[in-house]
């Protein structure tokens, strides 16, 4: 067990070297003192804080599409999930952390991480005993590590993998590559660890020289004064003496052991040291281990517990954002039904409305024509019986005024036609009677293709105000511009419906048409929706194009 936790911790001492320069960049005091918290496996009782802590900082960085930030905290929380034992979460958060990296460039940041998350997902697997998968999570750790440093830490970890098998042979062939990778640089701390893990292995398999490596490494790391590594050295000579049935031996690198860790305060390696006592038939201070295994599986218990209720409270917390985010979405769209209804409804009164002022000037006009026909042109008819039956006024004052009432009647009889009632029920030939009223001798109106429109899809109103229009150009047409020819043609373009008109007659500037009334056929034609458009020049014609839609 001892040595998951040496390749664990060596593992994230140089993942804490690969990140110190980013850390240091984007880091707070608060950062740098969860870390501490985070690789000193001593301190696991503030695990859960700094959890909660790397996990806020997680969520605001995805927030800024702060993606490389985003995998590194992510990277932050497997490791504290895997010291609390929570393997599955670690590994999930492993492999998110992952999924970012994927996307990015490749540069040497993205591949020192690659690695590393390469080498947790490793060491979750072997935790898990599936040593294959572990093998090949480190292959690709492999890949990715480019320093001595980080060669030799991966090729120790492939070799734990295998020693755990207990395939040995292949294990000190892991050893070995490692050792000869560093041996142009000088760590003697790694030589050590190295040359312990060969050696032990080499013992299993009647190995000679592993006596010898493992002499070695403890000789190494007393000159270090490497409290912890005497204390493994001690642990390794001791196991291979017990292997050999020399108990003495074994007892005495097995108390020197006890000793050391007794004056030291790290609880972990000490229930590591009373652990092999009993492994090798020492129960002497066996409560004392059980105490002191209690004592750590009580606290860790107790972060698990804190972890597991902190993870809790955050998905109650996601799952009433994620609700508020539902209901703020529902009452959007409702906001947005409501906008839409009423500006539909707002535009269907406001269509109403103009439809019903057009029908309101139609009816008045109407109406206006009916009290023209019946008052003001009978009174007229009258007049003129009367005067044509007096005998007092001379010939030539009679024929005058004759003349003058007749042409007042005639014009009288002009008005009301012009705003006379429509046949809607029969509207080509209403249209048609229009324009062919306004043939004369010396004006030839010509017609075409009146049905091309279907008028029986077309509102009344709108039949109406075409009528008015035409009607009003032939008036134009009529009173100034002494066109001998006048064309006017009915086509359908598409969606919608044109009308072409053409005459020959004098022509005129644009003030001038506008004085003459046209302002009131692009009045009409606008509030139908349509448009009105016209050109014209000084003894060149004139052309008009209606166009609306049915």
């Amino acid at each position: 067990m001892r040595y998951y936790k040496i390749s664990f911790l060596f593992f994230y001492v140089c993942y804490f070297f690969m990140i110190h320069s980013y850390a240091q960049e984007t880091s707070t005091d608060s950062l740098a003192y969860y870390n501490r918290i985070i690789d000193d496996p001593r301190m696991s009782v503030e695990l859960v804080s700094a959890h909660e802590f790397i996990r806020n900082l997680k969520e605001e960085s995805l927030k800024k599409n702060d993606y490389q930030s985003t995998a590194y905290y992510y990277m932050r929380l497997a490791v504290i999930e895997m010291e609390l034992g929570e393997l599955y979460d670690s590994e999930n958060s492993a492999i998110e952390s992952l999924k970012l990296i994927d996307g990015m460039d490749v540069t040497k940041w993205s591949k020192n991480i690659r690695k590393s998350i390469y080498n947790h997902l490793g060491i979750l697997s072997r935790y898990q005993l599936n040593f294959s998968k572990a093998i090949g999570y480190y292959k690709k750790a492999q890949v990715n590590s480019k320093t001595p440093f980080e060669l030799a830490g991966v090729l120790s970890n492939i070799g734990n993998v295998y020693r755990e098998e207990g395939n040995h042979e292949l294990a000190v062939v892991e050893y070995k590559k490692a050792l000869d990778i560093i041996s142009n640089i000088k760590d003697e701390e790694l030589e050590a660890r190295l040359l312990g893990l060969l050696g032990l292995s080499q013992s299993k398999i009647g190995d000679e020289d592993g006596l010898h490596n493992m002499t070695k490494a403890f000789k190494i790391r007393k000159q270090l004064d490497y409290t912890k590594g005497i204390i493994s050295s001690n642990l390794d000579l001791s196991e291979y003496y017990f292997d050999r049935n020399k108990k003495d031996s074994a007892s005495f690198f097995l108390n020197k052991a006890v000793e050391i860790a007794d004056v030291t305060d790290n609880t972990v390696q000490k229930r590591e040291v009373l652990s092999e006592m009993i492994n090798q038939g020492d129960y002497s201070r066996a409560l004392e281990h059980k105490n002191l295994k209690d004592s750590l599986d009580l606290t860790k218990q107790m972060s698990r517990n804190r972890y597991s209720e902190a993870k809790y409270n955050y998905a109650k917390k996601e799952e009433e954002l994620k609700k508020s985010k539902r209901l703020r979405i529902i009452y959007q769209l409702i906001g947005g039904l409501i906008l839409i209804s009423s500006i539909f409804i707002f535009y269907i009164y406001r269509q109403k409305y103009k439809r019903d002022k057009i029908n309101d000037v139609l009816h008045a006009e109407s109406r206006i024509s009916k009290k023209v026909h019946d008052e003001l042109a009978n009174d007229i008819s009258d007049a003129l019986n009367f005067i044509e039956n007096r005998t007092e006024l001379s010939k030539d004052d009679k024929t005058t005024l004759l003349n003058n009432l007749e042409d007042i009647y005639l014009r009288t009889r002009d008005i009301s036609t012009e705003i006379a009632s429509i046949d809607i029920d029969d509207f080509p030939r209403s249209l048609k009677n229009l324009l062919i009223q306004h043939n004369r001798e010396d004006t030839k109106v010509v017609t075409n293709n009146i049905e091309n429109i279907q008028w029986q899809s077309i509102p009344d109103y709108k039949k109406m105000t075409i009528y008015r229009a035409l009607q009003e150009l032939m008036i134009n047409m009529k009173k100034h511009s002494n066109a001998k020819l006048v064309s006017i043609v009915f086509k359908v373009n598409g969606k919608v419906n044109e009308i072409h008109y053409v005459d020959d007659g004098v022509g005129a500037t644009i003030d001038e048409l506008k004085l003459h009334g046209l302002k009131n056929v692009e009045s009409r034609i606008n509030a139908i929706g349509g448009t009105f458009n016209f050109e014209t020049e000084k003894n060149k014609g004139f052309k008009a194009n209606i166009v609306f839609a049915s």
